[in-house]
């Protein structure tokens, strides 16, 4: 039986990944969508693992989400995180409030609107001493008032 669930394994196997991908496409990601909207603040996300530059954690639960946190954050810690992106069984969060006179580059990159550009010209600028000083240091003040939910300006 071994030798020929494998033979059929390896025969199906495209057809399956076809599959795989299609479930967290159409099932998977505008499940979590519908689950955490955009702007969503999860309370008291335990930092787990970092892979790269990114954080892992998760709120205690019996089924708790995965979040990733762009950024290195301490670990084994408690933050409150607001939902910016999602994955295919993840979503993106950014720690809430973001302090962005003491925010890496990673997490202002993921802070919508704000991407590779603009976060090198809010880390030139910094430190900001209050939110109109933030928006007049970017090129689109739309994007900046859209930004200011997520931020906090402590020195």
């Amino acid at each position: 039986m071994f030798h020929i669930g494998n033979k059929i394994v390896k025969k199906h196997k495209q057809e399956f990944h076809k599959f795989k991908r299609m479930v967290k496409q159409n099932i998977e990601k505008p499940m979590l969508e519908k689950l955490v909207p955009p702007g969503t603040t999860l309370k008291n996300v335990y930092t787990e693992i970092y892979d790269g530059k990114v954080t892992f954690g998760r709120q205690i639960g019996s089924y708790p989400l995965l979040v990733g946190i762009p950024g290195i954050l301490s670990l084994n810690s408690f933050i409150d995180t607001k939902i910016v992106d999602y994955g295919y069984r993840s979503v993106t969060g950014i720690p809430f409030p973001l302090n962005i006179n003491a925010a890496d580059r990673e997490t202002i990159e993921s802070l919508p609107g704000i991407g590779k550009k603009r976060a090198s010209r809010i880390l030139a600028n910094r430190p900001f001493k209050d939110k109109d000083h933030f928006i007049n240091s970017l090129d689109d003040s739309d994007i900046g008032e859209k930004v200011l939910e997520f931020l906090t300006f402590k020195q």
